[in-house]
């Protein structure tokens, strides 16, 4: 599920960043966002949820006074546990990224679709501040009931999709292994007289 999210997530930027082709060869800021929950932790009775943005200048110019702001998180289910949801640059300059995670930690159970982050910037060309929203994280099921037997659940998917894979390519190594180790009866001293 993680997986899915990120690469939707990464699908959308890339997206946003040929459909914006005109406006990246202007002297202009293009910023693209993307916000990601990069893990979900268990922790006694509650979660803790790890979060990363991204902002990168895909444009010609360079964006001023860049401004992260994510602390939209409802205060009434989550708190921030490690580092906050704001940032801020100076100047990011074409072609350039920052990155920055924080945790937030929660005890209520079920699902939550997490807000987008949101960026102001200026650009040299325009008096009023730009605002960019990143790309909207999957929905997560904070503290998920685990019913017996679905810790393993993952492992199962595992063998039953590799598992034959795995036992061909360890017969075919074992086949070579024996072809290629010298065989000791024929060795040097071995001579029974």
């Amino acid at each position: 599920m993680v997986f899915r999210g990120f690469k939707l997530g990464c699908t959308v930027a890339v997206l946003l960043v040929l459909i914006a082709q005109p406006i990246l060869a202007a002297d202009e800021p293009f910023l693209v966002v993307h916000k990601k929950i990069e893990n979900v932790k268990r922790v006694k009775d509650a979660e803790d949820i790890t979060v990363s943005i991204g902002i990168y200048n895909a444009g010609g110019g360079s964006a001023y006074d860049v401004t992260l702001d994510d602390e939209t998180w409802p205060e009434a289910k989550f708190s921030f546990k490690k580092g906050n949801g704001t940032g801020s640059w100076e100047k990011l300059v074409p072609q350039g990224s920052v990155s920055t995670s924080y945790v937030v930690t929660t005890s209520t159970p079920g699902m939550f679709e997490p807000p987008a982050a949101k960026v102001t910037f200026r650009d040299s060309s325009k008096p009023t501040p730009q605002t960019v929203l990143s790309s909207p994280p999957y929905p997560i099921d904070v503290l998920r009931p685990t019913e017996p037997g679905q810790e393993f659940a993952k492992i199962k998917e595992l063998v039953f999709k590799y598992g034959p894979f795995v036992v061909i390519v360890t017969a075919i190594a074992g086949f070579i292994g024996l072809l290629l180790v010298p065989d000791k009866k024929g060795g040097k001293g071995s001579k029974r007289r």
